[in-house]
């Protein structure tokens, strides 16, 4: 059980939790989008999923950011939870425009997907890769007049997906998650998203 052994399961667990994840989300979502959810209770199974993305390998003791290094101790767990957390809700409150979460969630894909090749994360690339494709599919019919949607289903599986794949792609060492670039990606919609829980 050499460090490369014990990374290399570490993220195969990692994917084990993303997909259960996505089936809790997926559930969830479906009965969201058909029948209606209160928010509480879907911020409940969205704390739920985060914390199986969490559970299955994601408990990061320390930050690289900028260059400096700052140790999280307990809270590396928390912190893992509130990023994908808000990875989650970023696409599901900006998804009320036709095309606008589908576009966004394009670029974040392809460049997550160019940040997994640089780092040898050569599934990580194919997944990101792969959800860019299915995206520019969507995207034809969801450009205005859409006729078809994402819905939270849609919105939040996107949202899971690449933020738990920012997380895989930013570990550089077992014990330190170098955050400058997903930080830098995802600043924008962080952003809107906690304006527009303020003005809510």
């Amino acid at each position: 059980w050499g460090p490369d052994l014990w990374l290399m399961t570490r993220r195969s667990m990692s994917l084990a939790g993303l997909g259960v994840a996505a089936l809790v989300l997926g559930v969830v979502g479906i009965l969201d989008d058909s029948r209606g959810m209160k928010g509480s209770y879907k911020l409940l199974w969205q704390v739920i999923a985060a914390s199986l993305i969490m559970g299955a390998g994601f408990k990061v003791p320390a930050l690289m950011l900028f260059g400096y290094k700052l140790p999280l101790g307990i809270l590396g767990s928390a912190f893992t939870v509130v990023w994908v957390l808000g990875a989650i809700n970023s696409f599901n409150l900006i998804d009320g425009v036709d095309g606008l979460a589908g576009t966004v969630g394009t670029i974040f894909s392809l460049t997550l997907g160019c940040m997994a090749l640089l780092t040898d994360q050569y599934l990580d690339a194919i997944i990101a890769f792969s959800l860019a494709g299915s995206l520019l599919g969507f995207l034809r019919f969801n450009y205005p007049p859409a006729t078809i949607y994402l819905g939270d289903t849609g919105s939040m599986f996107i949202g899971l997906v690449l933020g738990t794949i920012a997380l895989r792609c930013s570990m550089k060492q077992a014990a330190t998650l170098a955050f400058s670039a997903p930080l830098a990606i995802w600043s924008i919609p962080m952003f809107d998203s906690m304006a527009a829980v303020v003005r809510r």
